[in-house]
């Protein structure tokens, strides 16, 4: 008999959240000079087979990988790893070091 940990239900919660989505980043906060930061216009697709792709205003793309760590915590895109403060089906807050970002839906 086996059975699923909590860890492991929360990150296939989350990953359908994150993957039922197209995101844009509503508020990107550098916290070390307080102020809230213009970011240029990317909506981010994460697939549930942990690729990220990233489509620029000018219809460029970039792909990279994406995964979760085992408790869910923080989300890994590329070579960035971010602490997750929210996941919901409204908003990502994502947060590395004094950065906060904040995505919603593009859809």
């Amino acid at each position: 008999m086996s059975s699923c940990s909590t860890d492991n239900i929360r990150e296939a919660s989350f990953s359908k959240r994150l993957c039922k989505h197209q995101w844009v980043v509503n508020t990107y906060v550098d916290n070390s000079i307080n102020q809230v930061l213009d970011v240029p216009d990317v909506i981010y697709q994460f697939s549930e087979d942990g690729v990220l792709t990233k489509t620029y205003s000018n219809g460029e793309t970039h792909t990279a990988s994406w995964s979760f760590s085992e408790d869910a915590g923080y989300l890994t895109m590329g070579n960035n790893t971010f602490r997750v403060n929210t996941l919901t089906s409204k908003v990502l807050s994502l947060s590395y070091g004094e950065i906060d970002i904040f995505y919603i839906p593009a859809d």
